[in-house]
């Protein structure tokens, strides 16, 4: 008994019938007081017996025996101790199992952990591979800054456009800012801020000095990065060398500058020469129209006072005189009219077109005494324009209408608008004799008409002087016909 006094030792040492008699020593050290020690031996004997002891010893404090007491067990108790222990045994196979399973499992989870994290870094190199190609072989230069705004990348086509190397500005984080022409460097810097506080920003063009003093022009633009939660990692860079484009531009301002220095000369010159000829027609009509007016009158007279004694072939004469005098003095008004039309300014004011149409035609009546014409017009149809200017466009169309229905008993003119796109466009609408399509520009053109002067009075001036005004308002007349099926002219202001 390793722990046991000196005495006991010797006794278990010296017993004859060997190991097998006692079988394993085994010591428990248990304190108890004397007193209860007749209580506490039976709950010792029922503890050992659990074990399959069979000998104990009752040491005192001094290490005086005080008594043993001989073990014995039942078959019984034994097989229930048996039956226990294989019980235990085959609870720990069943854990060690499960354990195991749980740790294959782990395993497996952990391969494939080790596997996507391989996949993931071998498809990180390929894609950095790929963007290293793609950033070393282009055209332009691309470079990746960090938080702090220091260089950690640059293509190697910095070397063609700035004259450094890559390495330079990697290693040297204000060589970029040193290099920027010192005019430019606050749009660049500008730039950047606008970048870094996540506004959206536009490309900018800027110049840059190179080490042997040349100066190019590049066009940058920054790109802010952000990680998978948000967080700003950095800036990427990309530029490109627009000094060809910047020569080109400079070259078509130049030249845009001196275009515009002749047109300018050029309009000067035109404008000059308009109020010469306006001056000019403006006295040649003056002066024609006071000798047409006296031989209007002559011609006049003449048949009045001496009709009697002229013969047919006279007569006529006379009457031919007065008529062409008449005709010539309506074409030198009309003259009057054009060249007043290019010398006024515009008024442009709101003008009830509606109201206008019926004051016109109201005046129209007295020159179309016994026609039938019944008049349609849109309520309340109003337009920006000037107003006396627009009084001779309505006026000139409205006469058309008038004049050439004429030979219909009933007559019906229109006036309306509608919308077209963005644009309102208005238009007067007749019954008329109309006209064949193919001389739709002809009819707009001075002195050009489409019919004979024997069918329709007229002089050819009367639509001219109407687009002169509608293109005065910025905008535009067309016309729709069919022969004897009416017309339809409409403008837009």
């Amino acid at each position: 008994m390793p722990n046991g006094s000196k005495d006991y030792n010797i006794l278990v040492d010296g017993d004859g019938r060997g190991a097998q008699l006692l079988g394993l020593v085994w010591t428990v050290v248990i304190a108890v007081m004397a007193i209860a020690l007749l209580t506490d031996i039976e709950e010792m004997v029922g503890l050992i017996n659990t074990f399959g002891l069979v000998m104990l010893w009752i040491v005192g404090i001094g290490g005086i025996c005080l008594g043993s007491r001989k073990l014995r067990q039942s078959e019984e108790r034994l097989y229930s101790a048996e039956q226990a222990l294989w019980k235990s045994k085959q609870n720990l196979e069943l854990k060690v199992m499960e354990r195991t399973a749980e740790l294959e499992r782990a395993n497996l989870r952990l391969k494939d952990e080790v596997e996507e994290r391989l996949r993931a870094e071998t498809a990180l190199r390929a894609s950095e591979m790929k963007y290293r190609i793609v950033a070393e072989n282009t055209y332009g230069w691309e470079f990746w800054l960090d938080v702090q705004g220091r260089f950690i990348y640059s293509s190697p086509a910095c070397k063609e456009i700035t004259g450094h190397g890559a390495e330079e500005f990697v290693t040297d984080h204000e060589l970029f800012r040193r290099i920027i022409f010192h005019e430019d460097l606050r749009c660049y810097e500008t730039h950047r801020k606008e970048v870094e506080e996540g506004r959206k920003t536009d490309s900018v063009a800027f110049r840059i000095v190179r080490p042997d003093g040349s100066m190019r022009w590049i066009g940058h633009v920054c790109q802010p990065a952000y990680d998978d939660e948000g967080n700003f990692i950095g800036t990427r860079g990309s530029n490109r060398d627009i000094s060809g484009r910047k020569r080109t531009e400079d070259e078509i301002r130049m030249l845009n500058e001196e275009l515009e220095a002749r047109v300018r000369k050029r309009t000067a010159q035109l404008e000059a020469s308009n109020r010469e000829l306006e001056g000019f027609c403006y006295a040649i009509s003056h002066d024609l129209r006071a000798p047409l007016t006296r031989l209007e009158g002559y011609s006049r007279a003449l048949l009045e006072d001496c009709g009697d004694t002229l013969d047919n072939q006279g007569r006529t004469y006379a009457e031919s005189i007065e008529r062409n005098s008449k005709q010539l003095k309506e074409v030198i008004d009309i003259l009057l009219e054009l060249t007043m039309l290019t010398r006024s300014d515009l008024m442009v004011e709101e003008i009830n077109l509606s109201e206008m149409c019926h004051e016109i035609m109201n005046d129209l009546q007295t020159a179309y005494v016994g026609r039938n014409i019944e008049l349609l017009v849109a309520p309340m149809v109003m337009a920006r324009g000037d107003r006396n200017l627009l009084m001779v466009a309505l006026r000139n169309l409205l006469d058309n209408a008038c004049k050439y229905t004429a030979k219909h008993q009933q007559a019906t003119i229109e006036f309306g608008v509608m919308e077209q796109k963005t644009r309102k466009v208005f238009f007067i609408r007749d019954d008329g004799a109309g006209f064949d399509m193919k001389f739709a520009k002809k009819m707009f053109k001075p002195f050009e008409r489409i019919h004979r002067s024997e069918e329709f009075s007229g002089v050819g001036i009367g639509l001219a002087t109407v687009q002169r005004i509608i293109q005065r308002h910025g905008g535009r007349i067309w016309a729709e016909g069919e022969i004897e099926k009416g017309a339809t002219f409409f403008f837009s202001l």
